[in-house]
């Protein structure tokens, strides 16, 4: 069958996945590669990917918005720091303003994709109101996230079935739970339970935070006197500009200052912590945690929010292990005993690399967790799909705009050439060698990111050339805009 462009299930390009990635990778097709034509598969009834799905009180970015936004149409927001519902209304603003939402065709979910060597280009089943359709493409951008959207990662709590009250994770919160005079615990240290602790202690009688080890906490104002001088006083075009490029670069001086400089780094942490704890509180073990500055994701909490809740007298934390859960609380190896009505497992997301759905080569399905990712944007074997994965040391959006510009980039040099496919490749000594000397894609040693490597359910990282995981902005920019497009490449 011949391939008819303009249809709208036989396209230039399908993006996968209207989130932050997705609607990112839209803008820069519509700019970067105007006679590629192109839809947007969401499978949710709206867009926003993580800012639609989750509800529990507070949840809000633990990236800057001025880095988190786009940089085409840059955050202006005064507030660093920002909640759901603000994001939400700044991507349907942005959406409408470049008209990428007449692009998106939503409650479309990507069942399963089959490229074909012989046509020399996607197949893919797609679900929508529970009939099945085929659509084609010759290029897609995966937009999906890094996180299974219908399983959390396992909560594996002893005794977790005991317990008489609510067990909720924070990925399916109860929008009607009346939380008010309640005691809850917490179970988790990462940035959902920075966040969820005083958003809750505001209604709750007391909020408890059980954790096995803590985390580095950061604090950031929640409005900055350097920003709001620069607004006020150069025109808006370049103050919008110069504010995020401030926060890129503060950023990367603050993950190279941690890395290479972590016992300096620990200290300044710490100070700033002691400084907002109540007086009594013991720092250690409770704010200290085991390993440097960085190896886990730092988690902010703007304004001291989180401190301010231990202030107040309505919250309280326990670093220890857990024993058991009770049928009205639980008790801790300790042997000290907690009461409960609601115990929150805020113990991680389920990685999962492109939302679930199969990916085939010529009807032989790929297992991921096998391959290697070439400049940190396209699968190993795998022609014409580049994989949006965000940083671990700087807001998610930046390496999706790389991924974008590199992926309009290549398509933009086939389309001029003729060439049909690029599919990354490895020889089989260069794979050899590269499977036993890996990294993890997220260089991070975090309980998800441990969890997902030993399930296998993620794909690798080299520690040479094009297969390192990314970890600067300006040299990834780069990159994907005047590197080798080649090395590497195998082009048909």
């Amino acid at each position: 069958m011949a391939f008819e462009k303009e249809s709208p299930r036989n396209l230039d390009v399908i993006v996968i996945g209207a989130g932050i990635s997705g609607i990112n990778a839209g803008y820069h097709l519509q700019n970067r590669s105007p006679n590629l034509s192109y839809t947007i598969l969401e499978g949710r009834h709206e867009l926003g990917g993580t800012w639609s799905l989750f509800k529990y009180p507070g949840i809000r970015s633990d990236s800057d918005l001025y880095t988190f936004g786009f940089s085409w149409e840059p955050w202006n927001q005064p507030s660093a720091i920002a909640e759901a519902d603000l994001i939400r209304d700044y991507l349907q603003m942005t959406v409408k303003k470049h008209h990428i939402d007449e692009k998106i065709q939503y409650e479309h979910f990507v069942n399963k994709l089959n490229w074909s060597t012989a046509e020399q280009r996607w197949s893919m089943e797609v679900e929508h109101k529970g009939q099945a359709s085929t659509y084609k493409c010759k290029y897609i951008i995966m937009g999906t996230g890094y996180y299974d959207y219908k399983q959390p990662l396992e909560a594996r709590i002893p005794g977790l079935d005991n317990f008489k009250g609510q067990v909720i994770h924070p990925q399916f919160w109860p929008e009607d739970l009346d939380y008010t005079g309640k005691k809850i615990i917490i179970v988790g240290s990462g940035a959902t339970a920075v966040t969820l602790l005083p958003n809750l202690a505001k209604k709750a009688e007391m909020v408890t935070q059980v954790q096995r080890s803590p985390s580095y906490l950061l604090t950031l104002p929640a409005r900055d006197a350097a920003d709001a001088w620069i607004k006020a006083n150069l025109p808006t075009y370049i103050s919008k500009r110069l504010v995020r490029f401030k926060y890129i670069v503060m950023s990367q001086l603050m993950y190279h200052f941690c890395i290479y400089f972590p016992n300096a780094a620990r200290k300044v942490l710490r100070k700033g912590t002691v400084k907002q704890l109540p007086g009594g509180t013991d720092v250690d073990p409770h704010f200290k945690p085991a390993y440097n500055p960085w190896e886990q994701r730092m988690c902010v909490t703007p304004g001291g929010d989180y401190f301010e809740a231990y202030r107040n007298g309505k919250a309280d934390i326990k670093t220890d292990h857990i024993e058991t859960v009770t049928e009205d609380g639980m008790i801790l190896r300790s042997g000290e005993r907690l009461e409960a009505d609601i115990i929150i497992t805020a113990t991680g997301l389920k990685m999962q690399v492109g939302g679930g759905a199969q990916i085939a080569v010529d009807g032989k399905q790929l297992n991921l967790a096998d391959k290697f990712m070439w400049k940190g944007a396209m699968l190993q074997d795998v022609p014409n799909l580049w994989y949006v994965m965000g940083y671990a040391n700087a807001s998610w959006t930046l390496a999706a705009d790389a991924s974008a510009r590199l992926a309009t980039r290549m398509m933009n040099s086939m389309e001029a050439s003729g060439r049909k496919s690029a599919t990354p490749y490895l020889t089989p000594d260069q794979e050899q060698k590269m499977d036993k000397d890996n990294v993890p894609l997220l260089p991070l040693k975090s309980t998800y990111v441990n969890s997902a490597m030993d399930r296998r359910t993620v794909p690798r990282a080299g520690k040479t050339g094009n297969w390192k995981p990314r970890y600067n902005y300006f040299t990834d920019m780069f990159r994907a805009l005047y590197g080798n497009i080649t090395s590497g490449m195998q082009y048909t």
